[in-house]
């Protein structure tokens, strides 16, 4: 059984950004179910996010990419403050 998975935002509407305690997860829904797939594990920084998802070919729509530019360069910069705010 697969685990339950953390949705941060969506990039556009086939793929989202989600994230577990070690890492961001840029993920994508596999047909029209709902099933999603992780298809990149990042838990260093933002330039190698943005490089999977460019190597993966998703165009990120704006509210995406607003949504990304908030997020701070580190991934540990990030779970940081999310676990300080969310307990």
């Amino acid at each position: 059984m697969p685990g339950r998975i953390n949705i941060l935002f969506p990039l556009n509407n086939s793929w989202f950004l989600s994230y577990d305690h070690n890492q961001w997860m840029l993920c994508c829904y596999v047909g029209d179910e709902g099933v999603h797939r992780a298809i990149s594990f990042i838990g260093s920084n933002k330039d190698v996010l943005l490089r999977c998802i460019a190597d993966n070919g998703v165009h990120i729509d704006g509210a995406g990419q607003s949504k990304l530019d908030k997020l701070p360069y580190k991934f540990t910069d990030w779970w940081k403050t999310y676990s300080k705010k969310n307990g």
